[in-house]
C-alpha cells in the first residue's frame, strides 16, 4: 500500500462485458490524476448476472493484490472529473471512514441511493439537500460509485479468510406485506454491506462534492474488449 494511501482498484461488475463509453474516459482521468498525487492503479471487471458474487470477487481481489481502496463503479456509471475523485478517497483518509461514495441517481424513480435510519429504526432515502456540496454520514449507501477501504475490512470484517461467517456481499430475500399481501422481496447487496460494516464499528460517507454520471438505457453500453479492455481472470496486473 502506498504511502499517500490512495493506491485504487476501479472494480466494475460487467454483465455479458459491457460497460458504458465513459469508463474510457473516467480511466483516462485517473490516470492523469494517478500520476500527480502518486499512486497506483488497477482496472477489473468481473463478468457474471451474479452481482453478490462479482462484488466479492473484486474486493477480494483488491485485498490480495495489496490495494488501499476498492473502487466499485457500475458499468452504467462513471465520472470522468479525476481530481474530484482523488479529494473523495483524501477526505475518506482524513475522516477515517471505511466506506465513501458518491450520490448516483436512481434509474426509474426520482432521488438517490442514499438512506439513514430513524431513532424507531425505519430507513428513509436522505435528500438531496441534506448531502448536496457537502461531506455527510449516511447509514446506507448504494454501490454505484463507493470506494471501499481495503485495510479496514482485513482489520474489521475478515470474510476472505474464514474468520467471519458472513459474506461482505449478499442478497436477502424476504416476504413483504408493506401492500397488504405477503410478496417476495429481497434487501440488495449494497444495504447488507452497509450494515455488515455498520455493525463492526465502521461508519459510511457521503461526498456530494460531485455526482457520477448514470445512464438510463443499456443500448449505450459497448463490450469491454470493443473499448480496449480485457475481461481478465481476477486477480490482474495493476496499471500503473
Amino acid at each position: 500500500m502506498s504511502a499517500s494511501k490512495l493506491d485504487t482498484a476501479i472494480c466494475v461488475p460487467s454483465y455479458r462485458a459491457n460497460v458504458h463509453t465513459g469508463h474510457l474516459y473516467q480511466l483516462a482521468a485517473l490516470l492523469a490524476a494517478s500520476g500527480v498525487w502518486k499512486f497506483k492503479l488497477g482496472l477489473h471487471f468481473a463478468d457474471s448476472s451474479n452481482l453478490d458474487w462479482g462484488r466479492n470477487m473484486l474486493l477480494w481481489t483488491a485485498i490480495r493484490e495489496g490495494y488501499d481502496w476498492c473502487l466499485f463503479v457500475d458499468a452504467d456509471t462513471f465520472c470522468t472529473d479525476g481530481a474530484a475523485i482523488v479529494r473523495m478517497l483524501e477526505t475518506a483518509n482524513a475522516q477515517n471512514a471505511p466506506v465513501v461514495a458518491a450520490p448516483v441517481k436512481m434509474r426509474g424513480r426520482p432521488g438517490y441511493n442514499v438512506v439513514s435510519i430513524d431513532e424507531g429504526g425505519k430507513p428513509r432515502l436522505v435528500e438531496q439537500k441534506e448531502f448536496k456540496d457537502q461531506i455527510a454520514w449516511v447509514r446506507r449507501v448504494g454501490t454505484a460509485f463507493m470506494a471501499v477501504r481495503c485495510g479496514w475490512i482485513v482489520k474489521n470484517w475478515s470474510w476472505h479468510t474464514k474468520a467471519d461467517a458472513q459474506p461482505w456481499f449478499q442478497t436477502v430475500p424476504y416476504l413483504d406485506d408493506a401492500t397488504g399481501k405477503l410478496m417476495p422481496a429481497k434487501m440488495g447487496e449494497d444495504y447488507g454491506f452497509c450494515d455488515g460494516v455498520y455493525q463492526r464499528g465502521g461508519r459510511i460517507l457521503i461526498d456530494g462534492r460531485f455526482e457520477p454520471q448514470h445512464i438510463h438505457s443499456t443500448s449505450e453500453l459497448a463490450g469491454v474488449a470493443d473499448l480496449g479492455f480485457e475481461i481478465m481472470p481476477c486477480p490482474s496486473e495493476p496499471l500503473s
